[in-house]
């Protein structure tokens, strides 16, 4: 009888024939064995279901299919229905868990009970499993907090949390944030505990033509921009959809609007005022390079010119100096 918690991995698919197998087998050779390994089938019209039933000898393996595509939301609230496990590992079907993945996870959880979920770093292969990416994301739960108000700063895949907490606060997977369901599941989680991830690189993130983020962008980002501006909502600022989806736009360095730019990067210092003085003195690195990056938004000649645009860098550089970014 092991003393190891039990671990549930969930892995939701359909019509992923090309990565299924190899997906699957990086879960069933983890050097960590107390698991329970629970794929849902969405009606695969493909070869995936034949290819997962080569694996049903391992008994950890449990295999639920749907006759029909009911969707990924269905898919995983019925699978973390199913969980048993003490923790929840997600795991997509189209990505490869390093073998000591789970192991280091539940070593981190075990020894850190005010955490509630957590990730860790990535590499990024193409459909052959060469390596084309290693982006690198914040580690500690100060940057991960403000993060996650406005984008999914963790790799949803390379995720594991705490079922109790889900279980408690009825955190469930959304429909009404249609293929952004991951951040809207991980901005609740992450409401309850702290959130870290792992500086070891512990998934292969398959980039593909048939990737959510690309397919379907549109649904994605207006969902993420409601799970944002809901999120800016409980930190106490009131905002429409465009500006939230503006912002965001600003942070992930995807466009300036030059007609809004003084009003939103106002806001956005305002919202890390109320967030630093929400979570008191942490070494805010997400900020600090937020800060950093906001007179080039505002555009030099403006601040030299314009004495609005002037007064707010005045604002973010003593806001800078507060935080130890520039000397005094």
């Amino acid at each position: 009888m092991t003393s190891e918690p039990l671990v549930s991995v969930i892995t939701t698919v359909r019509n992923c024939e090309k990565f299924i197998g190899e997906a699957v087998g990086s879960i069933l050779h983890q050097t960590y064995k107390n698991l329970e390994y629970i794929i849902v089938d969405d009606g695969s019209t493909d070869k995936t279901k034949e290819i997962i039933n080569q694996f049903l000898g391992d008994r950890r393996l449990r295999l639920i299919s749907f006759d029909k595509n009911l969707g990924r939301v269905t898919s995983l609230n019925t699978a973390l229905a199913e969980s048993k496990g003490k923790y929840i590992a997600i795991h997509d079907a189209d990505d490869v868990s390093m073998p000591e993945r789970i192991e280091k996870q539940v070593a981190f959880l075990e020894k850190n009970p005010e955490y509630v979920l957590i990730g860790s770093n990535i590499i990024e292969i193409d459909i052959h499993g060469n390596e084309v990416g290693n982006p690198r994301k914040p580690t500690e739960n100060a940057d991960l907090q403000f993060s996650i108000m406005l984008k999914c700063t963790l790799v949803n895949p390379s995720t594991m949390f705490r079922k109790c907490v889900c279980d408690e606060h009825k955190i469930r997977y959304e429909k009404r944030f249609i293929h952004a369901e991951d951040f809207g599941f991980i901005s609740r989680l992450a409401g309850y505990g702290k959130v870290h991830n792992l500086e070891e690189i512990l998934l292969k993130y398959r980039r593909h033509p048939n990737n959510n983020s690309k397919v379907n962008f549109g649904e994605l980002d207006s969902s993420s921009t409601e799970i944002a501006r809901l999120n800016l909502w409980h930190l106490g600022l009131h905002l429409e959809s465009s500006q939230v989806k503006r912002i965001r736009a600003l942070i992930s360095s995807k466009g300036i609007s030059k007609d809004h730019v003084l009003e939103d990067v106002s806001v956005l210092l305002k919202a890390i005022e109320i967030y630093i003085k929400k979570n008191g003195e942490h070494k805010y690195k997400e900020i600090e390079s937020i800060l950093l990056r906001m007179p080039n938004w505002l555009g030099r000649k403006n601040i030299l010119l314009k004495s609005s645009y002037k007064s707010l860098n005045t604002k973010i550089r003593e806001l800078r100096k507060e935080l130890g970014g520039i000397e005094g």
